[in-house]
């Protein structure tokens, strides 16, 4: 049995992409798609302190940039209706630079502070638990999407 060499498998690989993208000889027009590269400068490095130290996790960032200031959308999870279980909700977060972020002043996320949590699930609803948010902009408006689930169920 011959094995393929790495040339080979990219040669195969260009192949099959540009079959894919084609357009299949039909009449339908492709979407036209402009990509604008963004030069970063300089090398990563991580901070020394934590940016965070929350309650359990916070999980699965969505960064979107508002005019001057940068919201940050994550999975958090809270006492769950003042039991010693906790459940994931979408918590947000406001930052000007990118680095310092503004949370509810008592508590990183504060179950009695609405404006912490973006988004809560339905204790009793198949959303009772929610993770994963995707915030992207459209036009005007804000979308987010997400994993809901109920804990101990086999439901997204």
């Amino acid at each position: 049995m011959k094995s393929f060499r790495p040339a080979q498998f990219a040669a195969l690989f260009a192949a099959l992409v540009l079959t894919a993208c084609g357009g299949g000889g039909g009449n339908s027009s492709s979407p036209s798609t402009t990509v604008t590269p963004v030069q970063v400068s300089g090398d990563w490095s991580k901070l020394v302190a934590p940016v965070w130290e929350g309650f359990l996790v916070a999980g699965d960032p969505s960064v979107v940039q508002d005019g001057g200031a940068y919201r940050l959308y994550y999975t958090a999870f809270i006492p769950s209706n003042g039991t010693s279980q906790e459940r994931a909700s979408i918590a947000v977060a406001v930052s000007g630079d990118g680095v310092t972020w503004n949370f509810a002043p008592s508590t990183p996320v504060a179950v009695d502070d609405p404006e912490t949590l973006a988004l809560d699930g339905d204790p009793n609803g198949w959303d009772a638990a929610l993770e994963t948010a995707d915030v992207i902009k459209v036009g005007n408006e804000y979308l987010m999407y997400y994993s809901g689930y109920m804990p101990g169920n086999n439901t997204v």
